[in-house]
């Protein structure tokens, strides 16, 4: 079955189209996204950025050491997230 949600990304500024980060908010929610959960489950997916034809990639939960390195990068582009951030402790 294919579902279709609208998420967050970043792109490493810099890097090539292959460095996007897809990450869960939910507004602080303590229960991540059900697409999250689906995606950690089966990490084949199809990812539309920007309107581009969709691609098929692997998504994968970040180590704490990637999440330290790339959550500041989202917070400076996306500042309402670091609100949401604080509402929860995932």
């Amino acid at each position: 079955m294919s579902r279709t949600t609208c998420t967050c990304a970043h792109r490493e500024v810099g890097s090539d189209s292959k460095r996007n980060s897809i990450y869960g908010i939910r507004g602080g929610d303590r229960t991540p996204p059900a697409w999250f959960l689906n995606v950690r489950d089966s990490p084949a997916v199809g990812v539309r950025l920007q309107g581009n034809p969709k691609r098929q990639m692997r998504g994968w939960v970040a180590t704490p050491a990637v999440r330290e390195r790339l959550w500041p990068r989202v917070i400076a582009e996306h500042h309402n997230d670091a609100y949401y951030q604080s509402r929860t402790t995932r």
